[in-house]
């Protein structure tokens, strides 16, 4: 985990985990299954060191 300074650029290794991340917990939603969003967010933010509202608005970039 490499911690970033706020408001910092994203690195190229960050988009791809939560545009993978994405797509993944998209397929899971789509074919009927469950999964905790507040979780996943977690889980990225301890990955990226980037906040888990970060992941989250990172998230709703990615779905635009």
């Amino acid at each position: 985990m490499t911690l970033q300074v706020r408001g910092s650029d994203w690195s190229v290794a960050e988009v791809d985990s939560c545009v993978a991340s994405y797509f993944e917990h998209l397929e899971i939603q789509l074919s009927g299954g469950k999964f905790n969003k507040a979780q996943l967010y977690r889980k990225l933010a301890e990955q990226t060191g980037r906040t888990p509202s970060s992941i989250e608005f990172k998230f709703q970039n990615v779905s635009a």
